[in-house]
């Protein structure tokens, strides 16, 4: 697996494992270098390129922001934060939570507005046969 694909899949399982109670509550998700990759400092010159060049593109595309150790950029990548949750879910390749659960209330108000005018429908004939019926007596 990438590691492109790693932080990204990786991400996604803790925006739902810390997902809070109210959904517009999360702007932010960081995640600890270490949890990425645990054995940076044994791993081979290349691996551990191919890592930072890996965040460093995600930050790029304005999905991740970096946070380096001693606050400056170097070697040593201390957080990943996540504070763009469409763009992450779009490189996942997977439905973003807000616009699924926006979309599923949109439905569910159409199918209560469609309920709503049929029920609308068959209370007004029912009126107008008890007012023939009404009117024949």
């Amino acid at each position: 697996m990438s590691w492109k694909r790693k932080i990204v899949n990786t991400f996604v399982n803790h925006y739902f494992a810390s997902a809070p109670k109210n959904s517009e509550d999360r702007n932010t998700l960081r995640i600890r270098s270490s949890l990425f990759f645990p054995n940076f400092d044994a791993a081979h010159p290349d691996e551990k390129e191919a890592y930072l060049t890996a965040a460093e593109n995600l930050e790029r595309r304005g999905i991740a922001k970096l946070n380096w150790e001693k606050g400056q950029k170097g070697e040593r990548l201390k957080t990943i934060c996540c504070d763009d949750f469409k763009k992450l879910f779009r490189e996942a390749g997977k439905p973003y939570p807000q616009a699924e659960a926006e979309r599923t209330r949109a439905m569910l108000r159409e199918r209560k507005r469609v309920k709503s005018r049929r029920i609308k429908a068959k209370l007004r004939t029912k009126i107008r046969i008890r007012e023939k019926i009404k009117k024949e007596v």
